[in-house]
């Protein structure tokens, strides 16, 4: 069937977007965020970007056309667009609400139609040390690109604080959530999207100190999953997973933080008697 998918493509300069008709279609010009211009190794002198929505087939393609605008109108399409610094941010469409305050801290998160709320506590980026180990057995084995042993249970985050960067066009808001310089996130809501995109960026991690780092970006909010959450088996089945526990055979608590951790190709939720918040995966 018909999907609507909207797009971001880096530019230099300011473009009238065209639809396979030849008609102009809305497109807004936002900026690239600071932590994208300063990944290593980008090569693109783009400051901007412009989000437009497109139609796509089932089973079949679309080619959008990309016009330079007249010198005098390149400003048209920025007047739209409304951006604000470490002031509070709420992304809201017709199906969701997003309230985000103006220390970058997401509060909760509103179902408008079903008038559900799910608030958070917290949420942001945290850091667990890597184990070191020598490798001379089983239980040494040091914390590396194909096995995660955090040295200690309790994760450190990232920072103290952070900053906030507010976007809010026709049919786009974004708020850019800046925890130090190389860890930050964007938490983006559509015109007609029923789901919230979040878009993460970590990176070069800090290693002057010696220490390996595990990053990972957490959600706490007060859903009573009663230590139950469900996951994806390789994408395919939903397997209901019990936090320490193993329905074949009696757990022994060795890795009481890896030991909960499941790799997931789709999907993740936690959920109580009337409310469910899903993770899914943007890319394989």
């Amino acid at each position: 069937h018909t999907i609507s998918h909207y797009v971001r493509v880096p530019v230099t300069k300011d473009y009238t977007v065209r639809d396979p008709s030849g008609h102009a279609i809305v497109a807004e010009m936002i900026p690239v965020s600071e932590s994208t211009q300063r990944i290593p190794g980008r090569k693109s002198f783009a400051l901007n970007q412009l989000v437009f929505k497109t139609i796509l087939p089932a089973l079949g393609f679309s080619t959008y056309y990309f016009e330079i605008k007249a010198t005098e109108n390149n400003n048209n399409n920025e007047k739209q667009v409304l951006v604000t610094h470490n002031s509070e941010c709420i992304l809201q469409n017709e199906y969701l609400r997003v309230e985000i305050d103006c220390q970058g801290n997401l509060n909760k998160i509103t179902n408008l139609k079903k008038k559900i709320v799910v608030p958070f506590s917290n949420q942001g980026f945290y850091w667990y040390g890597s184990y070191p180990g020598n490798n001379s057995g089983s239980e040494f084995q040091a914390s590396g690109a194909y096995i995660f042993r955090p040295i200690s249970s309790d994760p450190e985050p990232v920072s103290s604080k952070r900053s906030i960067t507010c976007v809010k066009g026709q049919n786009f808001q974004s708020a850019i959530i800046l925890f130090n310089n190389w860890a930050s996130q964007e938490i983006s809501l559509y015109d007609d999207a029923k789901m919230v995109e979040v878009e993460w960026t970590v990176g070069p991690i800090p290693v002057y100190d010696n220490i390996g780092k595990e990053i990972i970006l957490r959600y706490d909010t007060d859903i009573q999953s009663d230590s139950k959450f469900y996951t994806d088996a390789n994408g395919r089945e939903v397997l209901e997973r019990i936090r320490d526990y193993r329905p074949t055979w009696n757990y022994s608590k060795v890795e009481p933080v890896s030991g909960n951790y499941y790799p997931i190709n789709s999907r993740i939720w936690i959920k109580d008697s009337n409310r469910q918040l899903t993770v899914l995966t943007g890319k394989n």
